[in-house]
């Protein structure tokens, strides 16, 4: 239709006119089946969702879900049940009629997976950190604990949420968030509700499988809601263990069907053939279904209709809809995410705080938005389906979206001050959007090669962080999108290959690795950076022992002493210091422990001189082992 309009125009399809309401007046054109918008009354009312309506159909299910947290809670142990299911099937209407069931007697905690995020790894964690605690401050998070280990399990969860560089073991990580879990947990039972487990990082998804298999003697409970997706990534989720499993929620029966059409439509008079059309389309999906079922109440869901329309199509009919103050404020929320603050609808807007508000109020009572559980006190609101927050923001022109995603990352920059907040992920996330966006509307905007160049930045930033915390399929994915965004840029563009090549490296992809330090070699021979060289000359030397069977450790040893003379010749003492360290290592591996311990001793006290505790630390792991073993 985009193609056929005239400047000014805006043209309809045969499908999409029969989504409009009286209020929307459309005239025939002789263009290809098209109808021309004519005139829009202002006060047009959106479709309202009926959330207020009992659950219909789910008996059996809830039941199965309430007596698996009653053997955990009467038997004290730990049970993960993840519950699949197709976009708007019930998944988060089912977790919400149980919650209200167990609240009264339960620690219950919620939060959900980002859609973007994979460096905010831990970030489901850390979210119920902040609920059961307040905070993520060490007084904070004590108060929870018990026993001899309280302190080093706080520190650990202080500086996971901090994002902390230090962390390099997960599983001392994983191992302190399952203790502060079941220290909660020792005190009446535990439930935690992960919602868009699908997104998960993989870590995190390695962090719920490491409880399940480890958690013992304490009531912990943990329902994650799913899409089938999950499973082409994880297979065997949810199998193999005796404690972690799987439900499938599938479409309503027919019964139940028309149970709910019965319920939503209020007494209002629909066609046998309408009835029958409503429930062919909405398959048993109750979203689909109630939204279907307000179209088809003002019946103008006619028989010739070829192809009903989707739920998107039906979504995008109730958001244009809505009057355009409401409209602002939706879309601003959707470009922040599935769960949003009024602090940063009200930044992003530029608007006034009361009447933001009150707008956020309207949305509200129209069952868009709802103020999320346990932070409606903080000014926090959430979609109330993820449909609906991608429905607005695919409703939002490319200009507007490359504006909000920028407005939203300086805010998130500004706003890193608060407690335990990781934001260069999420701040690279909104500058990567607003660059894709600004550049495929004016390839040769001159603001989008800074904008990539920060983003790229920022991005590199949060995957350096993970591959030193042990996320390494956090680290490449960062990574990567930085290096696509560094195209032309040197040296960043070198740095975050580089750093690729390294996470590559260290999940033993080693053919990704040695294309990586290639490519960074080539350009800095080509600006003539030698330092740059001699480190990816060192690069490739370590990982052809790794990877060459062919490349003995004598091999290694002459060409790794002559880098090492080279830093040295260049003025490096730190990156002379890592070279020394490799080829003592080598040393130490042929049995050349007095080579190895001369080499080690002379990085001990470079290490001192140049107060590289990096450095002090491996010289003095690797000393210890040439004691031991030379």
């Amino acid at each position: 239709m985009s193609s056929l309009a005239r400047d000014g125009e805006i043209l309809v399809g045969r499908r999409t006119r029969v989504l409009l309401p009286p209020e929307v007046i459309v005239r025939r054109t002789r263009r290809h089946g098209s109808w021309r918008l004519v005139n829009v009354d202002g006060t047009l009312a959106s479709i309202p969702r009926r959330l207020d309506r009992p659950m219909i159909g789910r008996d059996v299910e809830l039941r199965q879900i309430e007596q698996a947290f009653t053997d955990v809670a009467e038997n004290g142990r730990c049970q993960v049940l993840t519950i699949l299911g197709a976009a708007g099937i019930g998944k988060s209407r089912i977790a919400r009629e149980f919650s209200d069931a167990i609240r009264s007697s339960t620690t219950l905690l919620t939060s959900r997976c980002p859609s973007y995020g994979e460096g905010i790894t831990l970030w489901p964690l850390i979210d119920i950190i902040r609920q059961a605690t307040g905070g993520t401050s060490r007084e904070t998070v004590l108060r929870l604990l018990h026993g001899e280990d309280r302190d080093i399990v706080a520190e650990r969860i202080v500086s996971t949420a901090a994002g902390s560089e230090e962390l390099s073991d997960f599983h001392e990580t994983f191992w302190a968030f399952k203790r502060f879990l079941e220290c909660i947990a020792v005190r009446r039972p535990l439930c935690l509700v992960i919602d868009d487990l699908h997104w998960g990082a993989p870590s995190f998804l390695d962090f719920l499988e490491y409880v399940a298999d480890w958690s013992r003697k304490v009531p912990l409970f943990i329902l994650c809601l799913a899409r089938p997706d999950l499973l082409d990534d994880r297979a065997s989720w949810g199998g193999g263990r005796v404690n972690s499993t799987c439900m499938l929620l599938e479409g309503l029966c027919e019964d139940a069907v028309h149970s709910m059409m019965a319920e939503l439509a209020q007494g209002e008079e629909l066609t046998v053939e309408a009835r029958a059309r409503v429930a062919r389309t909405a398959e048993g999906n109750p979203l689909f279904l109630e939204q279907m079922i307000a179209m088809a109440s003002d019946r103008r869901l006619q028989c010739d209709l070829d192809v009903p329309p989707t739920i998107q199509a039906l979504l995008a009919v109730r958001l244009d809809g809505l009057p355009p103050e409401e409209r602002r404020v939706i879309e601003a929320a959707s470009v922040i995410g599935r769960r949003f603050s009024l602090e940063a609808v009200v930044e992003l807007l530029q608007a006034d705080l009361s009447q933001t508000r009150a707008v956020l109020g309207s949305l509200i009572r129209r069952e868009l938005v709802a103020p999320a559980p346990d932070l409606a006190d903080v000014g926090i609101f959430e979609f109330r389906h993820g449909l609906i927050r991608d429905s607005a923001h695919r409703s939002v022109s490319r200009v507007r979206l490359a504006d909000l995603h920028e407005r939203c990352a300086r805010w998130a920059a500004q706003d890193s001050g608060r407690e335990g907040a990781d934001v260069d992920e999420t701040v690279g996330y909104h500058l990567e959007q607003a660059f894709r966006h600004r550049v495929e509307l004016e390839p040769n905007d001159p603001g989008c090669p800074p904008l990539a160049a920060e983003a790229a930045k920022r991005l590199a930033q949060a995957g350096v962080r993970a591959r030193k915390r042990s996320d390494v399929t956090a680290a490449i994915r960062l990574l990567s999108r930085a290096a696509e965004l560094s195209s032309a840029d040197y040296p960043l563009r070198n740095l975050v290959v580089n750093e690729l090549g390294v996470a590559f490296r260290d999940s033993g992809n080693w053919g990704s690795a040695r294309e990586c330090f290639v490519e960074a070699l080539r350009w800095a021979e080509e600006h003539e950076d030698r330092i740059a060289v001699l480190l990816l000359r060192n690069a490739l030397l370590l990982l052809r022992l790794h990877a060459e069977k062919g490349f003995t450790l004598d091999e290694f040893i002459t060409k790794g002493s002559r880098l090492l003379r080279a830093f040295e010749d260049a003025g490096e003492p730190r990156h002379a210091g890592q070279a020394q360290h490799s080829v003592a290592w080598a040393y130490f591996l042929t049995g050349r422990a007095l080579e190895a311990e001369r080499l080690i001793l002379r990085n001990i006290a470079v290490a001192k001189r140049e107060d590289d505790e990096q450095l002090m630390t491996a010289s003095n792991n690797l000393l210890v082992s040439v004691w031991t073993y030379g």
